[in-house]
């Protein structure tokens, strides 16, 4: 893998923003050409440092969080599962050892995903955090 420099760094930052963005918008923002910019977002995603190009959605997604305690002697394999059901895992530090995104397009889908968390065999407490929808 080879070392990022600054103008990787400004393609990634400008693709955080916004996925949509076309090579030539940033290649006049990082002073490259469209070409050199289509080669390093290859090269960015060959190397793993972009892994997904993905959406945000408007406020009519429901979003959640959940705080998982989990048996830690089979942890490999209980992270397997539960990534079956969550968008995006984070580790945590503290009484929970997992924390799980999710997004739906309503509270029972939301819901669902919990009930499927806490099946998981190896999952033994749970805590969900519901977003609370912005104010208008």
């Amino acid at each position: 893998m080879k070392t990022l420099d600054e103008k990787d760094y400004k393609i990634v930052e400008l693709l955080r923003r916004d996925a949509r963005t076309t090579n030539n918008a940033i290649a006049e923002q990082v002073g490259l050409t469209e070409g050199a910019v289509r080669n390093r977002i290859g090269r960015l995603v060959r190397d793993d440092v972009i892994r997904r190009f993905t959406i945000e959605t408007g406020p009519e997604l429901h979003e959640a969080i959940v705080l998982m305690k989990t048996r830690t002697k089979s942890s490999k394999e209980i992270l397997r599962r539960i990534r079956k059901c969550a968008d995006r895992l984070f580790e945590t530090a503290g009484d929970y050892d997992v924390a799980a995104f999710l997004s739906a397009e309503s509270m029972e889908r939301i819901n669902s995903v919990v009930d499927r968390l806490r099946a998981v065999d190896g999952v033994t407490a749970t805590v969900t955090l519901l977003k609370i929808a912005d104010e208008e």
